[in-house]
């Protein structure tokens, strides 16, 4: 959806604004299925697609001899391969680009809380969110900080594409999955698992949108 509507019609379906059953939610399932379902495209077909566990599914690019040539991941992937397998090099033998034709960056995030309003509590968010606190976060590689005074401080080869990529984004919208409560949480991830196993889109869709409604309430 990220891709095919932007990240204002994905937080338009985490606050329910738009419905889960909404045409731009089938077009996005209906693209998903199709290659997801489909064993020239992925390893194992819809039950290694649903089956596969999290860590497995990385590595499997990795194994000798290969059984994939890429994983859709997220950005902190790239720890779980230097860990994994030491001897490879960053930029030599494994590399990441942007997913093609995303309107905007889809991400998580730690949030930070003032419970007072103390000198000491207002010195520490004025540091993180000011010049210095952005700089000295990016050259310790700590993540990716969303001060843009991090930018052009880091040193770590990935986090310096992540944040060029952080910058430019036309907008960021959080991981549904992450963002939305019960009852709809459980029947998103259900849905997806659904529909890639054969399932109807829109009737499983229809299922979605009315725990949507009522997680909204």
């Amino acid at each position: 959806m990220l891709a095919t509507q932007g990240p204002d019609y994905v937080n338009k379906i985490i606050t329910g604004k738009v419905a889960y059953s909404d045409q731009g939610v089938v077009d996005a399932y209906t693209t998903y299925k199709a290659w997801a379902s489909d064993a020239k495209n992925t390893v194992g077909g819809a039950d290694g697609t649903v089956n596969t566990k999290f860590l497995d599914a990385i590595y499997k690019v990795f194994s000798n001899p290969a059984e994939a040539m890429m994983v859709k991941q997220s950005g902190f992937a790239g720890g779980s391969v230097a860990t994994q397998f030491p001897a490879l090099k960053y930029g030599t033998d494994y590399d990441f680009f942007e997913f093609p034709g995303v309107q905007g960056l889809q991400g998580g995030a730690d949030f930070m809380f003032a419970f007072s309003d103390k000198p000491a509590a207002q010195a520490l968010i004025a540091y993180l969110t000011g010049t210095t606190g952005g700089q000295n976060w990016a050259k310790a590689n700590f993540g990716i900080s969303p001060n843009k005074n991090a930018d052009g401080n880091y040193t770590d080869p990935q986090s310096i594409k992540l944040s060029s990529i952080l910058s430019k984004a036309a907008g960021f919208t959080f991981d549904i999955g992450d963002a939305i409560g019960a009852p709809f949480n459980t029947a998103e991830f259900k849905g997806v698992v659904d529909v890639v196993q054969g399932k109807d889109i829109k009737t499983t869709l229809t299922t979605i949108a009315a725990a949507q409604a009522e997680s909204i309430k």
